[in-house]
């Protein structure tokens, strides 16, 4: 059974900037899929990325597929949705092709391990403001006697 390739008529393409030789290509071009097209901040640890996606696919399916197309599988994605960041972009920019697809720029959140080093610091913070308390209360107490 042909598959859809096998049955698209064949297209012509131009190949090279200085060929300039049309060639036969035995069949159509495939469908656009959903892309990565901008990562920010470094390859492993990017701060932001602007995937396309089609426009129908919700918020939930985007911050999926961001996650899935990263390095680091626990980072959290979070949809840029501040109008002063976005400086004037709509959050789902229409992208000139592929047609039916959107731009959206994701935030890098918190990672479990980045998340987890900040709650020692505010529980360590707490600890040790506690003790200078009952530090300052025992030396009033024992000064007052």
């Amino acid at each position: 059974m042909p598959s859809e390739r096998e049955k698209a008529k064949p297209a012509s393409i131009t190949t090279g900037d200085m060929a300039r030789t049309e060639v036969e290509w035995p069949f159509a071009p495939l469908p656009p899929k959903p892309r990565v097209t901008k990562d920010r901040g470094g390859y492993r640890c990017p701060q932001e990325m602007q995937v396309c996606v089609p426009s129908d696919w919700t918020d939930a399916q985007v911050i999926e597929f961001a996650t899935s197309e990263h390095i680091e599988g626990a980072t959290v994605w979070h949809i840029r949705k501040d109008t002063k960041l976005l400086a004037g972009v709509p959050e789902r920019n229409p992208a000139l092709a592929p047609k039916g697809f959107v731009h959206i720029t994701l935030d890098k959140g918190p990672t479990e391990r980045e998340l987890t080093a900040f709650l020692r610091a505010a529980l360590l913070f707490v600890a040790l403001t506690i003790i200078a308390v009952f530090v300052v209360v025992c030396w009033l107490v024992q000064t007052t006697q």
